[in-house]
């Protein structure tokens, strides 16, 4: 994975939103199955030892697996992270504490001109970087 593309902080309510078509869009396209990771703060909770891991999820049961979560107190959607890999495809999302969005992926992939473009028409102000090593963005693309 070699750029990233970064939302404006877009407020809770619509990273929200971009997670549910995020679950319907890799639906439609075949996916089953996602990756997810709560990080901090939720993942505090929602592991039970100290060892933080992507759990399979499928998609139909993603938007309402974080609610399950968000409902027990743990975190909150744009409030803390929640990261959701889609391996076969090579792409990463978080869906950021700050109240933007990240999608981390393979420089020429067809998902990365999508998602700048829809984040664009929907005014969510998006920038791509290049990601050097160890996830530290580089010079930005666009």
């Amino acid at each position: 994975m070699n750029r990233e593309i970064v939302t404006s902080a877009i407020g809770a309510d619509l990273v929200r939103a971009e997670l549910s078509f995020f679950a319907r869009h890799f639906q439609e396209r075949g996916q089953k199955v996602c990756g997810a990771l709560f990080g901090f703060a939720w993942g505090n909770d929602y592991y039970p030892g100290s060892e933080w891991d992507h759990v399979s999820i499928p998609l139909a049961d993603l938007v309402q697996e974080v609610e399950r979560v968000e409902s027990q107190g743990w975190g909150r959607v744009g409030a803390d992270d929640l990261f959701i890999t889609l391996k076969e495809l090579g792409v990463e999302f978080r869906f950021c504490h700050e109240a933007d969005i990240h999608l981390t992926f393979e420089a020429g992939a067809e998902l990365g001109e999508f998602y700048f473009e829809r984040w664009s028409a929907l005014g969510f102000a998006p920038s791509e970087w290049e990601v050097l090593h160890a996830g530290k963005l580089g010079a930005k693309i666009r």
